[in-house]
């Protein structure tokens, strides 16, 4: 047994006797004691098989896109966070989409951008299918 694995098992016992000692002292039985270990157990081994990764990051010479998601279990642990840098020439629609809503920005806010970079953003599955995040909010940071 590794010198961190002995310390792990003192301190899983002590907090476990800790704990019915705050029990005992709190008037409550040992089978609830008993049932409370038994649901952290249960949680923990839930905990390993769900989706753990939440940040996902794209860079190039010009930006770093990084797409974090409130709730890991939002997208498969095996999706791939797909960033395009779009250009006129090869992405038409979508870039011309892209520079409308710009403009209509720009005029919203009073503003007026010199230049600026067009990217197309979205998560795939394993197959290249895209997919939206589920029942959660994805927050996108550009540098």
């Amino acid at each position: 047994m590794r010198h961190y694995e002995k310390e792990w098992v003192f301190l899983r016992r002590f907090l476990a006797l800790f704990l019915a000692l705050v029990m005992i002292m709190a008037d409550s039985s040992v089978t609830t004691f008993a049932a409370t270990v038994g649901r952290v157990k249960q949680k923990s081994a839930a905990a390993e098989t769900e989706n753990q990764q939440t940040v996902y990051t794209y860079e190039d010479s010009k930006a770093t896109v990084t797409a974090t998601l409130e709730n890991a279990d939002a997208v498969p642990d095996n999706a791939k966070f797909v960033v395009t840098k779009m250009n006129k020439a090869d992405h038409q629609d979508g870039y011309a989409y892209a520079e409308q809503k710009l403009k209509e920005y720009e005029e919203l806010e009073n503003v007026l951008y010199d230049s600026y970079l067009i990217y197309d953003m979205h998560f795939e599955d394993e197959n290249g299918n895209e997919i939206e995040p589920a029942e959660s909010q994805v927050s996108v940071n550009i540098l």
